[in-house]
């Protein structure tokens, strides 16, 4: 089996009093496309500075191809990175900014020509050599910044949000750009973004970040469809979480009580009137934790909210606001036991009207148990 390109073991970094990674690990393969995701602050920064050296860590090892490379210096580090700001030399014209890498390395300069021409070519910028950085659209200054990370062929790129300042349109172009180029080039890419659309539709594997911590790894579908943690779910496709108490196990599904805590002696916290029962699907090792009386938590995505009467759990809540957007209508619903969900659906006209008490429900196997949000960062 071949060597994986990057290795992360337990990286620790403090600035101050503010622990920023709290030990993280992440075994990375040749020509992945991995992407940590996460809000402001959660470290995303911070663990790619300390891959490129451009940050040392207080405690941990980072490996490239196999070598120790945790206090190397970053020229000395097989990797490139490309920044938001596209940290171009406004005084030099495109061929000179692709080129100018190998130019410090005193590259020959039929090579250097030769080199920037292909890169060029792989980012669609052939004939705009000559053309002055300031006459170039934010489009173009990023494809330049593209082709002067990868015209050094690095074993590994780094790219910092460098989508985070085109415009919606351009971005979505872009990222079909960003994937199709490290396809050809089966570069491995390490991406930073906090926009959850950018991550499902590029990556290959998408690492959760929150407060230091990889919450969850894993690819696209499975961060999507099958969420670890209360803390996923919502940031990855807002779901909606529900909670309970498991009241019997029927086979492969879970029975649960909506609006009890295990804490509440069996009662029902809005009476017993309003007590609900759903089924959840759960796998074999679920099965094994799970028992009578356990309150739990479980995560139902928006769009697997059905209005139909085929659905086996069926919920009465009242409607509380309509909006849409985007193709989309989005009702918030609030529960009998107090809880509120979002339901998602296509189009504008369903005949439902704010104030008006309804039924909705959802397939078990469209519920997925996950680890509850009272989260606390561990010393």
């Amino acid at each position: 089996m071949a060597e994986p390109i990057l290795v992360l073991k337990n990286i620790q970094k403090s600035f101050g009093e503010q622990k920023v990674l709290r030990g993280i690990d992440l075994t990375v393969e040749q020509g992945e496309f991995i992407t940590l995701l996460g809000s402001s602050g959660c470290g995303k920064t911070t663990t790619l500075r300390i891959i490129a050296g451009l940050e040392t860590p207080d405690a941990g090892q980072v490996l490239l191809r196999g070598e120790d490379v945790t206090s190397r210096v970053p020229n000395k580090r097989d990797v490139n990175t490309i920044f938001q700001n596209y940290a171009l030399f406004p005084h030099m014209n495109v061929e000179d900014n692709v080129g100018y890498g190998l130019k410090i390395e005193r590259r020959p300069k039929s090579e250097i020509r030769r080199e920037v021409e292909e890169a060029l070519r792989l980012v669609q910028l052939e004939g705009f050599e000559k053309r002055r950085v300031t006459e170039l659209s934010g489009g173009q200054k990023q494809r330049v910044a593209i082709a002067r990370a990868i015209v050094k062929k690095p074993h590994v790129l780094l790219l910092d949000e460098p989508l985070g300042a085109l415009d919606l349109q351009l971005r979505r172009q872009m990222q079909l750009e960003l994937k199709r180029i490290q396809k050809q080039l089966g570069v491995t890419f390490i991406y930073i973004t906090h926009d959850q659309e950018e991550a499902i539709n590029m990556s290959d594997r998408i690492v959760v970040m929150r407060d230091g911590r990889f919450e969850q790894i894993g690819t696209p579908e499975e961060i999507y469809d099958r969420p670890e943690s209360a803390y996923v779910a919502k940031f990855v496709g807002n779901a909606n979480i529900l909670s309970g108490v498991v009241d019997h196990i029927e086979e492969d599904k879970a029975v649960i009580l909506l609006g009890k805590t295990a804490d509440d002696g069996g009662e029902s916290i809005a009476g017993d009137k309003n007590t609900q029962s759903v089924k959840v699907c759960i796998t074999g090792r679920e099965k094994v934790v799970l028992r009578p009386g356990k309150t739990v938590s479980f995560a139902v995505r928006g769009e697997n909210i059905c209005f139909e009467e085929d659905c086996c759990n069926r919920i009465q809540a009242t409607v509380l606001e309509k909006s849409f957007a985007g193709g989309m209508l989005r009702m918030e619903l609030e529960c009998r036991d107090g809880s509120h969900m979002t339901a998602n659906r296509h189009g504008i006209n369903c005949g439902i009207q704010e104030g008006e008490r309804i039924e909705v429900g959802f397939c078990p196997e469209n519920a997925v148990l996950v680890k509850g949000d009272d989260y606390e960062a561990q010393e």
